[in-house]
Order: structure tokens, then sequence, then C-alpha cells
């Protein structure tokens, strides 16, 4: 058996180009239960903390299903203003995001969490069936749904 593979040369890198094997898993419970998992989630950043890497990195990482174990669309963030019973500006996403934030930030943030919390019961009924994927999505979701609690709990209302 040949060690390493070769890049197809769709891939985008010279025909014939080597690389070293990819490991199969990484060891060791002490790294969160990586094991099984692709090397992109393995990678993956966590949900940004707006407390120490500002606001703009949190509002792209809420955003971002891989960072915070949840898709926020457009329904959901309209749910929440229903909910909420705040405006919900037109526009992509993220501006919707800031104008609820910039609206009500306790209630908003506690609504994120809830959403969170919501999608990760969801990723934990797949896990019998989609494994590690599941299991990596259902423990971001937790992870987002507690920081929003704590960001709740830490903003004043207006």
């Amino acid at each position: 058996m040949e060690s390493g593979y070769e890049t197809p040369p769709a891939a985008g890198r010279g025909e014939g180009e080597r690389h070293e094997p990819l490991p199969s898993h990484v060891p060791g419970e002490a790294r969160g239960g990586l094991e099984g998992l692709p090397v992109h989630l393995r990678a993956a950043p966590a949900l940004p903390d707006p407390r120490r890497e500002g606001a703009a990195a949190f509002l792209s990482g809420l955003l971002a299903p891989v960072r915070s174990g949840m898709i926020l669309a457009r329904a959901d963030l309209a749910r929440m203003a229903g909910t909420l019973d705040l405006g919900l500006r037109a526009g992509e996403r993220r501006y919707a995001l800031e104008h609820l934030l910039a609206q009500d930030a306790p209630r908003t943030l506690e609504a994120l969490a809830r959403e969170a919390r919501r999608q990760g019961g969801l990723h934990s009924d797949r896990v019998p069936w989609l494994g590690a994927t599941a299991s990596f999505h259902e423990r971001r979701a937790v992870a987002a749904a507690d920081l929003l609690d704590d960001l709740a709990r830490e903003t004043p209302p207006l």
C-alpha cells in the first residue's frame, strides 16, 4: 500500500501532486468528541463571543451553521420579530438580525437561544442515522444557546 494520495487534476492543483494521508480520526475524548468527523468540521471554529471578538464576528458566526449549530432563515427571524412584537427590516438576514438586536437586544438574544435549543434538539434526533455530524451540530447549537443566554442576562434592557 502506497502512502499519500494523488490529487485529481480537477481539484485545481498540479497533476501528480502528492499529499500526506489524512488521519482517520482525532484521538482523545479531551478533543471534544471529534472522532469520525469530516476534516472541515474538525477545523471549523466555534461561535465567537462578542465580548472578546466583537459584534461583527459574532453576527457572522450566528449566521454560519457550522459555527452556531443552527440555520437561521429569514422566516425564523420573521417569526422571532412577530413573537417579540418587533419590526423586521427588509434586506439580508444579517441586516435584519442587527436591527432586531438594536430594538430589544435581551429579548432577541433570548429568542435566538430558544431557537438554538430547538434546532439542537432536532440535531439530537438525527444522531442515530447521521452520527458524529449530527452530534457536532447539536453541541454547537447547545453552546450557542448557552452563550446567547449569558449575553441576554448581561445586556441591559433598552
